[in-house]
């Protein structure tokens, strides 16, 4: 079970009253504010990013959550061409395959976007690591 602490408490529930969507989950890394919400449910957000944004004074992404892993890297990380679920000695890793060109882009700078990446699929799948190959 996640504990959300009281910022994220709020966001989850100014975002839902707004909009009326189901959010998932709200992550905050590197000043930009990923929200995920339902499935189907990213056109009823979309059109009020303006206001969240000056509301909420932080960029914006909206993920949409999927029960299949794949689907939602493919959405996190649009290089992906495939995702192998792995379990070693009880620690459940997402292998992840994408083209040896977008790799940089897909780390980032000190490799800062593979924690975001293990963060979201942490708290939505219960994946403890994940390995770029």
């Amino acid at each position: 079970m996640r504990i959300f602490d009281n910022e994220i408490i709020r966001i989850i529930n100014l975002v839902e009253n707004l909009s009326n969507v189901n959010v998932k989950d709200v992550v905050i890394f590197d000043n930009v504010m990923y929200i995920v919400v339902e499935k189907n449910q990213r056109e009823k957000l979309i059109h009020l990013l303006g206001i969240l944004k000056k509301i909420l004074n932080k960029d914006i992404k909206i993920l949409e959550y999927s029960s299949n892993v794949f689907e939602f890297l493919k959405e996190l990380i649009p290089f992906v061409n495939f995702v192998k679920i792995k379990n070693y000695n009880g620690i459940k890793v997402a292998e992840v395959g994408i083209n040896k060109v977008y790799k940089g882009i897909v780390y980032g700078r000190n490799k800062r976007k593979l924690k975001l990446y293990k963060t979201l699929l942490e708290r939505m799948y219960k994946i403890n690591e994940i390995k770029i190959i």
